[in-house]
C-alpha cells in the first residue's frame, strides 16, 4: 500500500539535518481531548524517543518517571519520561513513552520506529514509512 508519511528530498534538503522533521500530534492518555503539536526529528539511531519538555508539560500528564539519558556524546543526564498516545501520519500509537527534552524538537527513535516498515533512500534522499 501506499506510505503514510512521504518526505521528498527537497524538504530534506531545505533542513541541516541529514534526519527529515515531522510534526506529529501528542495527547493524554487519560484526557484525550488534552492534545499538543510538536516538532520531530525521525532518529532511527536515537534508543528512546523524545518530546520537547515544554510541549509534553501543557498536556498535564497524569504518569511520569525519572530516566537516565547517555548522548551521543557521552553526556549522562536524568529527565522525566511520560506516557503519552502518539499520532503521526494517519497512526495513532497508545501508551508510548517518550522522554522530556529541553529542545525546540523531539526524536522519534528505534522504540518507535519497530512500529513501521522505514525506508531511507540514500540516492534520492527521501523517506517513506508504512504501517
Amino acid at each position: 500500500g501506499a506510505p503514510i508519511i512521504e518526505i521528498d528530498g527537497a524538504t530534506i534538503a531545505e533542513g541541516r539535518n541529514v534526519f527529515p522533521d515531522l510534526e506529529v500530534e501528542l495527547a493524554q492518555p487519560m484526557a484525550p481531548a488534552k492534545r499538543a503539536v510538536a516538532r520531530a526529528r525521525i532518529d532511527p539511531a536515537a534508543t528512546v524517543s523524545t518530546m520537547p519538555s515544554s510541549v509534553l508539560e501543557g498536556l498535564e500528564p497524569l504518569e511520569y518517571t525519572k530516566v537516565r539519558i547517555a548522548w551521543g556524546a557521552g553526556d549522562l543526564t536524568t529527565h522525566r519520561r511520560y506516557c503519552v498516545d502518539l499520532h503521526f501520519g494517519n497512526r495513532m500509537l497508545k501508551d508510548v513513552w517518550v522522554v522530556g527534552v529541553n529542545r525546540e524538537y523531539g526524536l522519534i527513535g528505534a522504540d518507535v520506529l519497530k512500529e513501521f516498515i522505514v525506508l531511507f533512500n540514500g540516492p534520492a534522499a527521501s523517506v517513506k514509512i508504512w504501517g
